[in-house]
């Protein structure tokens, strides 16, 4: 009999705390008129009544209900006011591209530095006469990262400094002149006098020259069997239209004598943007 009681009583125990739900506002979760959107959580019913309803449990916000929160069909955030989920896509889509190729590149800091060497077919005779072109003209190869329009990224840069590495002692005044394009109408051919032709004035960059004394770190340096003649700190700026190569003709300003027509070749020290 005592068995029987127990049980029953454990029975009757069971269904007074049986499951019940109450009615549980949430200001966090809010229609499309703003208003707090009300929802019904289970609670465990303690025999004290649904007035002392107060749920410990997570409350599960339906897909869409907040609008604040937005739906998982949101599109991405584009500008203006969005829902958290369209702008969460918006971070997740940039996070996710790859770099794309071409100018967009990162981790390089300040401008990029190359030297470009050209080597000169010279005249052994003749001697070379004062305003006389050495070798011809010169083309500097790859002075701009990329072919665009003028002032575009990476189409320019600026022309450090100018070597002239001699394989005979030379001391003889020298200029390089420096075009941004190809001086096509004017004369620049080996061991006959230069002329800059009119039209090919707004292609001169900057003349850069060579005294015959060195002076300022500039000027002729002799090396015993050999030479090398700079023009330093020349900071000459250049910017190119589609194209990436300067040019440059070798002008001598007295009466050198190369021992080889092999002598003399022209380094160029570019810091490209």
């Amino acid at each position: 009999m005592k068995r029987i009681l127990l049980a029953f009583g454990l029975c009757l125990l069971s269904l007074s705390a049986q499951a019940a739900t109450c009615s549980v506002t949430s200001p966090l979760a809010k229609d499309a008129t703003a208003s707090p959107q009300t929802f019904n959580v289970p609670y465990v019913d303690d025999g004290s009544g649904s007035g002392a309803c107060e749920p410990k449990v997570f409350i599960d916000v339906p897909d869409g209900k907040d609008v604040t929160q937005g739906a998982k069909a949101d599109a991405a955030w584009v500008s203006g006011s969005g829902s958290v989920i369209a702008i969460l896509k918006n971070i997740a889509a940039g996070i996710a591209s790859a770099l794309a190729p071409g100018e967009n590149h990162v981790g390089e800091v300040g401008s990029n530095q190359i030297a470009v060497q050209v080597a000169l077919t010279g005249s052994t005779s003749p001697a070379y006469s004062s305003g006389d072109a050495i070798g011809g003209l010169m083309t500097i190869a790859n002075a701009a990262r990329v072919s665009g329009s003028l002032g575009a990224s990476g189409t320019g840069g600026i022309l450090q400094n100018i070597a002239i590495n001699s394989k005979s002692v030379q001391s003889a005044a020298m200029e390089v002149w420096i075009f941004n394009a190809n001086p096509s109408g004017s004369t620049c051919t080996d061991n006959a006098a230069f002329v800059l032709a009119t039209a090919d004035f707004d292609k001169v960059i900057g003349v850069a020259a060579v005294p015959s004394t060195a002076a300022n770190n500039s000027g002729w340096f002799s090396g015993g069997t050999g030479s090398v003649g700079q023009a330093n700190n020349q900071a000459m700026a250049y910017d190119l239209s589609s194209a990436t190569s300067l040019f440059a003709c070798l002008v001598v300003r007295g009466t050198p004598t190369l021992a080889a027509t092999t002598d003399i070749s022209v380094k160029f020290n570019l810091l490209r943007n």
